[in-house]
């Protein structure tokens, strides 16, 4: 009696899954012949937009750069990010975070002790730029600029009103100078005739049309060109 349930319960297995599969079609089948889904992404150049105009096939994706012919002038392609970045021949090419040119690579790149730095700007900063002071010792204590603004990384004259000597004056922390503050232009003296209301403090300048003929306007100073700037303002 046991034998015969037990083929009955073989045959009724044997018929249901045979069901089963009329009604699903046949799975096997399917997944062998069924073709594979084509991948996302560009199938070429033209699939890209103008801030990725570069179709790379092995990913599928638009990239700014495939090669350094993609790039503009003085720029190279850095792979595998398919970025342009700047190229280099000397550090006079290179400047803030990344000053150091990588003569290997051609890149610029931030500094990583102070013997890279020029002498103009010999402190290393974590940040990887080249600085005149990271601290109040690296400033000459005898001249006029003889304390460190340590979030600038140069020597300046004053990095509180208790720096400035002159009746009158307070430390414009912005510029690291002594200056009378202001609210307007009348109330400023000879020596820095302009009031700069963004800061509320007397200067000798904002742009070059305030200094003489034979200057230029850094910071707050009218600056005398040398032979050289002559030279190139002449050319």
């Amino acid at each position: 009696m046991t034998a015969r349930r037990n083929v009955c319960a073989a045959v009724f297995a044997a018929a249901f899954a045979q069901a089963i599969a009329a009604g699903c079609g046949d799975v096997t089948g399917d997944v062998i012949v069924r073709a594979p889904a084509e991948p996302s992404g560009c199938a070429s150049d033209a699939d890209c937009g103008v801030e990725t105009p570069r179709c790379d096939l092995d990913t599928r994706s638009c990239v700014r750069c495939l090669t350094t012919a993609d790039c503009p002038a003085a720029q190279l392609c850095a792979l595998p990010a398919n970025t342009c970045i700047p190229s280099c021949i000397d550090g006079d090419t290179c400047g803030g975070d990344s000053p150091i040119c990588d003569a290997t690579f051609g890149t610029c790149r931030a500094c990583a002790a102070d013997i890279e730095c020029p002498a103009e700007a010999p402190r290393c900063q974590s940040s990887g730029a080249c600085v005149e002071c990271l601290a109040a010792s690296d400033c000459d204590p005898g001249s006029d600029e003889p304390f460190c603004d340590l979030i600038a990384g140069r020597c300046v004259e004053c990095r509180e009103d208790g720096h400035c000597d002159d009746v009158g004056e307070s430390c414009n922390r912005v510029l690291g100078e002594c200056a009378e503050p202001c609210s307007e232009a009348q109330t400023c003296d000879f020596d820095d005739p302009i009031c700069d209301l963004d800061f509320g403090y007397c200067v000798e300048c904002r742009e070059d049309s305030d200094c003489e003929d034979d200057e230029l306007c850094r910071g707050s100073d009218c600056v005398e060109l040398d032979d050289e700037d002559e030279g190139e303002d002449d050319d």
